[in-house]
């Protein structure tokens, strides 16, 4: 069943809006909150980075298809809204291929949750420590590592002293490279 050049011109209009979304949450808030400008939902914000990659492949393919059947049927104007949601998904998705986010580590402490992010950046890594309060829904950096050579980043991960309320950054033999008190 073929949908009518009508219910095809909304679907396009639909699917230009949801990938002028995803890109406004993926090439700014994601990015934004990965190198410390923004807080926002740890896990949402992770999940968003990978989650565009197979919506705009899956735009691509739907492109690709209503526009071979429409070709006849409906005017110009469905086609390249098709096109443009498609670019701007994949628009949304470059920010991700530059800098994808790995989780590292987790440790919940003191009524708050830490979570450790290796970021890649073409050919070096950085790492950034993030604090969250109210169920992982505020979240906002804390720390943020200097480069490190991508081939030579060492594998932190993080401690907690429950004695002194030490969370530390760290590497098997390296040391603490960095330290936060996380009760007064």
């Amino acid at each position: 069943m073929n949908p009518g050049p009508k219910t095809a011109l909304r679907r396009a209009w639909g699917m230009l809006t949801l990938s002028a979304g995803m890109w406004l949450l993926v090439a700014h808030w994601r990015n934004a909150f990965l190198w410390g400008a923004a807080a926002g939902p740890y896990w949402l914000l992770m999940a968003l980075g990978w989650a565009v990659f197979p919506l705009a492949a899956a735009a691509w393919l739907w492109f690709i298809l209503a526009a071979a059947k429409l070709r006849r049927r409906s005017s110009v104007l469905t086609p390249i809204l098709l096109l443009l949601s498609s670019l701007a998904l994949l628009a949304a998705a470059f920010p991700a291929l530059l800098s994808p986010a790995w989780p590292l580590d987790s440790l919940q402490t003191a009524g708050k949750t830490y979570h450790l992010v290796r970021i890649g950046a073409l050919t070096d890594v950085n790492y950034g420590l993030y604090e969250c309060r109210t169920a992982g829904l505020a979240c906002a950096q804390v720390y943020r590592s200097g480069d490190f050579p991508a081939s030579e980043a060492p594998p932190f991960h993080l401690t907690y002293d429950a004695a002194a309320g030490l969370l530390s950054v760290e590497a098997p033999g390296e040391g603490a490279l960095y330290t936060i008190r996380t009760r007064p």
